[in-house]
């Protein structure tokens, strides 16, 4: 059965400093479907000649051979009108025992830019994308003949995933969320009517009340109970913002990956019997 994830990763962190446990902070996860709507897919094909010509056939059982050639099709889909998440989205595409170009410098920002802006179905022809509306003419063009190489199992895999920058301000339940790696601050308001907490952050993330802060009872109390503790449980050194929690509870982690591949009809050098 293919394999397509979409995935919003929130990895809960425990942390302990001698006997006092780190606290927990659990999102809920975000809704790729409306959140993250890049999509990757890696397809293999067969080759199918017969009297009059030939034709690629999509197939999940086919097996490859050593030295020979095998067929495939790996896909990207960027919505019309990308997010920022979206545009910032790496791409990678990794091949294992088949003839390819790794491919993973570039974001879907780059892809697009690279292309007049064009946004929608590209393809992978084993070592750049190509806007979809290029194989008009020609679509059997889509499909990539590749050499496997000596290998008991060969694969291809294909994955776009994207991280929010923590460092950039952001919004979050009403609140302006300001963090430069040592601090952060949580703002309403603005000009002398701005009430904020900031908390100052240890080297293992350990969190404790910053005084400069300008801030009611009202204000903090609010804040404390939308980021899940209290502040005798600040206080005594039981909050951890490492930038992993603080990415579980404000920011975003998407991935999409797809993969295929091929077992060899044959056993590579290595593992033959040479007696």
């Amino acid at each position: 059965m293919k394999k397509i994830f979409a995935i919003a990763l929130a990895v809960v962190m425990v942390l302990s400093i001698a006997s006092v446990a780190g606290a927990l902070w659990e999102p809920t996860p975000a809704d790729p479907a409306t959140d993250f709507r890049i999509q990757v897919s890696a397809e293999k094909y067969a080759l199918e000649t017969g009297t009059y010509g030939y034709k690629y056939v999509a197939t999940e059982t086919i097996t490859a051979a050593n030295g020979a050639d095998v067929y495939y099709v790996v896909k990207l889909v960027i919505p019309s009108n990308p997010n920022d998440e979206e545009k910032a989205a790496t791409v990678k595409v990794n091949y294992d025992g088949i003839q390819g170009t790794n491919y993973s410098s570039n974001t879907v920002g780059d892809i697009i830019n690279g292309n007049s802006g064009k946004t929608g179905t590209y393809y992978y022809n084993g070592s750049k994308w190509i806007p979809a509306d290029q194989f008009v003419t020609n679509p059997s063009d889509v499909v990539v003949q590749a050499r496997c190489f000596d290998t008991s199992v060969a694969s291809i895999d294909v994955e776009a995933s994207a991280k929010r920058n923590l460092k950039e301000k952001f919004e979050w339940k009403g609140y302006t969320v300001t963090y430069n790696g040592t601090g952060i601050r949580f703002t309403k308001g603005e000009g002398e009517e701005a009430e904020y907490v900031r908390f100052t952050l240890g080297s293992d993330g350990l969190a404790s009340y910053d005084t400069s802060s300008t801030t009611t009872t009202t204000f903090e109390s609010n804040l404390f109970a939308a980021l899940g503790f209290t502040a005798p449980e600040l206080n005594a050194g039981k909050v951890y913002m490492t930038e992993t929690n603080l990415r579980n509870v404000f920011g975003f982690s998407y991935k999409v990956t797809d993969s295929v591949d091929w077992t060899a009809t044959n056993y590579p050098a290595s593992a033959r019997n040479t007696s």
